[in-house]
């Protein structure tokens, strides 16, 4: 290959036409990165699989592959696999933006299989965390700023909690519902709230999928509603909320947006559950709530199959760690590649 010492050119050109490979005679002395690059991709692409498979043990939830190499290959997953000539290393992402190499191990239990064809099964598993671990202390949080909405049920990790007082208005009852939930065993329960404007969300839903509609509002009243720039037409501006949040609906319904919804939004409201244990990966937190703001919902062939109740309130859980409180890390979305690593 053309070099000048260890130094490599970084590309050739004939007039202002870069060329990918130069041969001397039928030598190929020099090829391009990006033919570098095709070439390594073609290889690997008929020369190597590999598949994700999620696996379970008592402790934890982890990420594995299935590599299959061809038969001349060695080696393992921590090290990776070579014949001789070139190196296979396996790299790890969370986001498809940042790859690592290293903290591969070959799966606990499983040993490298030999397949008809004479090339070989790995398995590896990816070690530094795994997408879940089973046995956990977590913080549960849920927030809604949907305005005029009491609670009528709350489940945690998918379970009914049974409290006295259904349904909880918020935030006016947020202080009831602290003190239902501590006496029902969350001593840790912290319901807070931030004060918000009242606000509106117009959305039409249709076969094709939701539309939202722009609107104009002075103080709490909609004095225009839009879509695509052009004024829906309608008999009642100013539409003063939250009175005439009904008649709004109603309204736009009648003039052709028939699967319009009015929603009102105000002040923010926070439901906190810290130090719950939880095992597996059921670790949810939820609220029904009435009324509900029920719109048209479609099937993926564009078919009506009901109204959607728009009743309930999902959370999050957050700050993993083990049941007596040390820290823990887990991949809850994972990505991984073969390909060439450096000798």
């Amino acid at each position: 290959m053309i070099k000048v010492g260890k130094r490599r050119p970084k590309g050739l050109h004939r007039g202002t036409r870069k060329q990918h490979l130069l041969l001397r005679g039928d030598r190929p002395i020099y090829l391009s990165q990006e033919g570098v690059n095709i070439g390594a991709k073609t290889w690997l692409d008929a020369n190597v699989e590999h598949a994700v498979t999620i696996v379970e043990d008592e402790a934890a939830t982890w990420f594995e592959l299935e590599i299959i190499l061809p038969g001349n290959f060695t080696g393992n997953p921590a090290d990776g696999w070579t014949d001789g000539n070139m190196r296979l290393g396996l790299f790890f992402s969370e986001n498809l933006t940042s790859w690592v190499s290293g903290g591969w191990i070959a799966s606990p239990g499983k040993t490298t299989e030999t397949l008809g064809d004479g090339r070989n099964k790995h398995f590896a598993r990816y070690s530094p965390t795994p997408l879940f671990w089973k046995a956990v202390m977590i913080d549960l949080t849920l927030n809604s700023n949907r305005y005029g909405k009491g609670i009528t049920g709350l489940e945690i990790y998918q379970t009914p909690v049974s409290l006295p007082n259904f349904p909880y208005d918020m935030p006016s009852e947020a202080a009831q519902l602290q003190a239902d939930l501590r006496a029902a065993g969350y001593t840790g329960a912290v319901i807070s709230s931030v004060a918000a404007p009242l606000s509106v969300g117009i959305t039409n839903h249709l076969p094709s999928g939701p539309r939202t509609l722009q609107h104009t509002m002075s103080g709490a009243s909609v004095t225009d509603i839009r879509y695509k720039g052009v004024t829906v037409p309608l008999p009642g501006y100013p539409y003063a909320m939250p009175s005439q949040r009904a008649i709004l609906q109603t309204h736009l319904r009648s003039a052709g947006k028939s699967g319009a919804v009015v929603r009102l939004y105000g002040d923010v409201w926070t439901l906190f559950l810290p130090n719950r244990l939880a095992s597996g990966t059921v670790r949810d937190i939820s609220v029904v709530f009435s009324p509900g703001d029920p719109y048209p919902n479609f099937n993926l062939y564009e078919e009506y199959v009901g109204e959607a109740p728009a009743n309930r309130e999902i959370g999050s859980s957050d700050n993993v760690r083990t049941p007596s409180g040390a820290p823990l890390r887990e991949t809850l979305k994972g990505f991984a590649r073969i390909g060439f690593a450096n000798t």
